[in-house]
């Protein structure tokens, strides 16, 4: 492109070399002046007055969550990058599937259960747990994801867990309607238990 740019110019006879010659000269003098004045004795950059004082490792060794970081292997390859494509930054669709199918089977539930669990027939006791169980299901994905990419999934990464959540505020919601039905009736009690005195 340079070269085309420059015979079309002018600047140097038709021939390709000479065009070559000047399109040399023309960058070695640039290169020449911005890297010659980098390293001149008079060159100021606030990096080059960087105070360091150095520790040595026995008298104040560096936190192991610091070194850990960013764990590489012996070619430099972040977090299972073997072929250098780059690290891996979330699980793949099928992943987070088999995912939400494993914690299914832990909780022993299905998809289709999900929706049609009479949930309504269950004492507070069983929703309270069950509750908690799912809870710890839906911990367990976002512990795991934080293990293997250092952060928190965000909402789109979630997305495959929604089934689960469903299902866990139709718990919350259950139960709270039986603890303000368990409330009522508690106080109605008590009601009666002053009239009958």
């Amino acid at each position: 492109l340079l070269l085309v740019r420059v015979t079309h110019i002018g600047l140097c006879d038709h021939s390709p070399q000479s065009a070559m010659v000047a399109v040399r000269e023309v960058l070695t003098e640039g290169l020449n002046y911005s890297i010659g004045e980098w390293f001149q004795p008079d060159f100021i950059h606030p990096f080059m007055n960087i105070s360091v004082t150095v520790v040595p490792d026995s008298l104040k060794p560096i936190p192991p969550q610091w070194v850990n970081d960013v764990e590489l292997d012996e070619f430099g390859a972040e977090m299972g990058d073997v072929m250098g494509e780059g690290p891996v930054l979330a699980w793949s669709a099928e992943e987070r599937k088999q995912r939400l199918l494993m914690a299914l089977r832990r909780l022993d539930l299905t998809e289709e259960t999900l929706t049609t669990k009479k949930i309504n027939v269950m004492s507070r006791a069983d929703l309270a747990y069950e509750k908690k169980r799912v809870k710890q299901e839906l911990k367990k994905y976002d512990t795991d994801w934080r293990k293997q990419f250092r952060v928190l999934p965000n909402h789109a990464q979630k997305e495959v867990m929604r089934p689960l959540y469903i299902y866990y505020r139709r718990l919350k919601h259950q139960l709270a309607q039986a603890e303000q039905g368990a409330r009522a009736s508690g106080g109605q009690a008590e009601q009666d238990s002053d009239d009958d005195a």
